[in-house]
């Protein structure tokens, strides 16, 4: 089986703050304890990690920077672990370049010398239309 990263913005509208859980599902008669609870117990029966969240962050720079990853001899799939790690695990604002920077780091010693090019114009572009003529109806977050 052929894994291939696709990187699109799920939540394009997230202020640069972030936006509580709370406040994203709000009318929507969700039970975000409840939605957490099962998708724990899933991660736990899989023997993944899985901490708890209170807010969203805009992942534009994360999906730019995995992005570039993907092109990086083994650094794809590590990065994205990394990065699954901090957001879903450690609930990390992964908005912020500090938090990509320390994250990065630990995958590609030394950090400076990561240069990360804007690719992702032409393919959130893609992404969209497919999504739009429901060839794309939802996202996996991270498959191990």
């Amino acid at each position: 089986m052929k894994v291939e990263w696709v990187h699109f913005p799920l939540h394009p509208e997230t202020p640069p703050e972030g936006q509580s859980l709370e406040d994203l599902f709000k009318g929507r008669g969700m039970d975000r304890k409840a939605m957490h609870a099962q998708m724990k117990a899933r991660m736990d029966a899989e023997g993944l990690p899985y901490g708890e969240r209170t807010h969203t962050y805009n992942s534009r720079l994360a999906q730019e920077l995995g992005k570039w990853a993907d092109t990086q001899p083994g650094g794809g799939d590590a990065f994205h672990d990394a990065m699954f790690r901090a957001y879903f695990v450690d609930a990390r604002d992964i908005s912020r370049s500090e938090v990509l920077l320390e994250v990065a780091s630990r995958v590609f010693p030394p950090v400076a010398d990561i240069r990360v090019r804007r690719q992702m114009d032409d393919d959130v572009g893609t992404v969209k239309r497919l999504a739009k003529a429901r060839l794309i109806c939802h996202h996996v977050e991270f498959v191990q």
